[in-house]
């Protein structure tokens, strides 16, 4: 257990989680995932003009998806 207060808080949070069957565990961190790339990939777009040609858009998702992967 940790010393922490700030940790103790974490793992009492994070003790329900994993009363949750493997299978949905992974389903969980998989969700997580793929909500937090489609966010990255989000910002990325509409940073950028919105007069962008498809083209311009699929390059900023490869780079956006690049990144993510080199971050994560």
């Amino acid at each position: 257990m940790p010393e922490s207060p700030r940790g103790r808080r974490a793992w009492q949070n994070g003790i329900p989680f994993l009363g949750f069957d493997p299978v949905m565990r992974k389903l969980i961190y998989t969700t997580s995932a793929i909500e937090s790339l489609n966010c990255v990939i989000g910002k990325s777009i509409k940073t950028r003009d919105s007069g962008q040609t498809d083209e311009a858009a699929t390059k900023l998702i490869y780079l956006a998806i690049r990144k993510f992967e080199k971050d994560g």
